[in-house]
Order: C-alpha cells, then sequence, then structure tokens
C-alpha cells in the first residue's frame, strides 16, 4: 500500500483508526464497517479491527507500526511534551495544546461507578453500573439493541420539548456503538419496575483531523435533576470515551443557560472558544427555548488534563464572586485583555416566561461578545453564580489560554 494510498485510509475513512494509533490505548473501536474495507484492512494491517487483535500484543504491535510508518507525525502526538502538530489543529476549533503528563487513569471504576455482574456482553464487555446518589441507587447502561432504546426517544420529546423531527430515532442510534459512540440509559426502582430518568448520546467523530467523542445530546428529567445525574452521566461518557482511545469529548450548549455553565465549566473543567448562531433553527424545542434562535457554544473537554481526576472529585474549588474582584465586563472595543467575564441570566426559564424579548436582548448581546472574544484568543473557562444582584445575572469567566 502506498504512502498516500494509507494517508487517505487513515484521515478520510477511518477516524476510529487513527484514534486508536495516536493514543495507542486499549480500543476496541471498529476500524471497518464495510465488507471492502475489512478485506483492505485485512491486507494491510493483518487485521479489519481491534476485536480481533484482541490481547495480542504483538500483533496490535504490528497495527500500529504499520500505521504510524504511514503518518510518523502520529508518534509527535502520543509522546508526552511533544509539540502539537498543526496540521491537526488549524481552523475554528482552535485545540487546547496537548498536555505534557501521561492520560489520567480515568475508568467507570476510579470514578465510583459499580459494575453490575451480569449486565455484560456475550463479548465480556460490561455494559452496566450503579451509583448511590443521595441514598438512592441509580442504574446506568449502555443501551444497543432496538428495544433498548425505544424509550430514549419519549425522553427527548419530554426534556426538550422537541418535535419528533427534530429527535434522534431508536433506528439511528443503533448505529452509535459502530462510531466508536454509545448511548447511555439512566434509571432509578420505582413502586413498578423502573424509571427511565436520564439519557446521554455520543458518536466517535472527526473534527479538523483530529478524533473526538461527541457527546451529542444530554438529557435528564425534572424530577431528578439538581441530583447529581447529569454530571454522573458525563463522568461514566469520559470513560467509555477514554477506554476507546479519545482524549476530547465536545458537544453544544446553550450559553445562556446558568446551570448548564455551571456543569460544564465548573464541575467538568471544560472550555469553550466558539459560538455558533442558530444551529438547529428557531423550531427546535420551542416549550423549552420559546422559539429563541438556538445558538450554542462549541465545549471542550480534554481527558488527558492532569486536573481532571482532581476536578471529577470535587477537590478543585469552584469560582466564586470573589474570582470577579479587579474584572471588567469583557469590552469589544478592548478586546486585548487577559481576564474578563460577560453576564449571563441567573435563571433563564424564569426569564423567559415573564419576558420573552428581554430573553432575545440576552442573546443577542451574547451573540455579539462572544465572537469577539474569542477571536481575541480568550476562551470561557469558569462560571460564576450571583454575579450581578441588579441584572439578576451570573457570569462566564474569560481568559486568555497560554496557547491562545
Amino acid at each position: 500500500m502506498s504512502a498516500a494510498a494509507a494517508e487517505r485510509f487513515l484521515l478520510r475513512r477511518e477516524p476510529p483508526v487513527l484514534a486508536a494509533a495516536t493514543f495507542v490505548r486499549q480500543t476496541r473501536t471498529v476500524a471497518c464497517g464495510q465488507p471492502r474495507r475489512l478485506a483492505h484492512a485485512r491486507r494491510s494491517f493483518g487485521c479489519a479491527c481491534w476485536h480481533e487483535v484482541g490481547g495480542e500484543a504483538p500483533k496490535r504491535q504490528k497495527v500500529l507500526d504499520a500505521l504510524l510508518k504511514v503518518k510518523p507525525s502520529l508518534n509527535a502526538i502520543d509522546a508526552p511534551g511533544a509539540a502539537p502538530d498543526n496540521s491537526l489543529n488549524s481552523g475554528a476549533h482552535a485545540f487546547p495544546k496537548r498536555f505534557d503528563s501521561q492520560m489520567p487513569s480515568l475508568t467507570a471504576k476510579t470514578l465510583g461507578f459499580s459494575p453490575i455482574e451480569e449486565d455484560v456482553s456475550d463479548a465480556g464487555e460490561q455494559l452496566g453500573w450503579t451509583k448511590v446518589l443521595h441514598g438512592e441507587p441509580i442504574t446506568f447502561r449502555i443501551l444497543r439493541s432496538l428495544p433498548e432504546l425505544i424509550p430514549a426517544e419519549s425522553i427527548q420529546i419530554d426534556v426538550f420539548g422537541a418535535e419528533a423531527i427534530d429527535i434522534a430515532s431508536a433506528g439511528m442510534l443503533v448505529t452509535c456503538h459502530d462510531t466508536g459512540g454509545d448511548v447511555l440509559g439512566v434509571s432509578r426502582a420505582v413502586d413498578v419496575g423502573e424509571e427511565f430518568v436520564g439519557l446521554s448520546i455520543g458518536w466517535g467523530g472527526y473534527f479538523d483531523h483530529w478524533p473526538v467523542f461527541i457527546s451529542d445530546m444530554l438529557a435528564v428529567r425534572e424530577s431528578v435533576r439538581y441530583t447529581g445525574i447529569g454530571v454522573e452521566i458525563k463522568k461514566l461518557q469520559a470513560a467509555l470515551a477514554a477506554e476507546r482511545g479519545f482524549t476530547e469529548v465536545t458537544w453544544t450548549v446553550d450559553p445562556l443557560r446558568a446551570p448548564n455553565a455551571r456543569l460544564n465549566f465548573e464541575k467538568l473543567g471544560a472550555i469553550s472558544r466558539r459560538y455558533e448562531r442558530n444551529r438547529y433553527g428557531e423550531s427546535f424545542g420551542v416549550g423549552l427555548y420559546g422559539g429563541l434562535p438556538s445558538d450554542r457554544l462549541h465545549i471542550s473537554w480534554r481527558l488527558d488534563d492532569p486536573t481532571l481526576l482532581a476536578r471529577l472529585h470535587g477537590q478543585i474549588p469552584a469560582h466564586t464572586t470573589a474570582d470577579l474582584l479587579g474584572l471588567l465586563p469583557f469590552d469589544p472595543l478592548v478586546p486585548a485583555v487577559d481576564k474578563a467575564f460577560v453576564l449571563i441570566p441567573s435563571d433563564f426559564d424564569a426569564l423567559l416566561k415573564a419576558d420573552h424579548e428581554a430573553t432575545l436582548v440576552w442573546r443577542m448581546e451574547l451573540r455579539h461578545l462572544l465572537p469577539i472574544a474569542f477571536e481575541a484568543g480568550l476562551a470561557v473557562t469558569g462560571f460564576v453564580a450571583n454575579a450581578s444582584e441588579a441584572r439578576n445575572a451570573a457570569a462566564l469567566l474569560l481568559t486568555r489560554l497560554e496557547d491562545g
């Protein structure tokens, strides 16, 4: 196989293989999904997927060596302390620099999830876990079959107020695992059976020549919000992504929702420096968003951040109003600052019900400010509650990152 052909094989066709070769983790992602590609992979590398490599270290190394000969720069990406390959970092995404430390031990066990012994696939893969939250055992399961995924449709409609046309159908979600992603369902025991209370959808993806785990959706029923289920879903999703070789999880979020900002920037330690206008149109989730333009922040969550485990175990203090002392609101006319903040509503839902026009004003204000801040090299890195009594507002903290 020529170098050019191998380059096309890696960069254009098979992102999961690139992820496996890049990070050299215990990856079990299928490399090729179509018969022609299966034959291609077997001829070129001696296997068609990581399942075939299994625990055979010499055979796995043969695959990795072949991949690295095709794309030598992969060595630089995987090596601790190596300089970033700018060819993988171009474009609007602007990835943070590579961390110099080894990947943290990010597993379901280290994050406090207990495996359900009988919830294992025929291949021996763990599919179910439990965790006690506020004294109540909560069950987390990977959902892959069509019957298992049917409840995922109704919870999207209930939580987001979405129309059928806007949801990810069960028929679509059965392909999730084939990309290196998975669907996670969350349930709790009730008087009769179980109640399906939470959902996350994650796909294996590719952005700017870089493999990413795309956390497409997170839904938690209102009856169990503020119980910690949302952050626990993200933790388990991160463990699964890390196991499959990904070092970054991405998703989008409405910048006006303070609880989401607290989760993303404080509890998880993610950042954002990309803004997208009206991603889903005004008709998406009208019951939840009131027909506003569906502007979104793109979130980047680095799983190779050496402080990640400490943050997920609650060992890094949250930002407070003291962190705003000496800072000024971001001024688009003076963008060359190292730190600033922008205000967001403390309670988006209450404001939307009381004053739709005021909510739209907030939307347009952030649409104006954040893209300018990002263009100037700042990123959203934190959240502060109760930042302004006068405007009943919280704050997003903006920081200039080292690689900005």
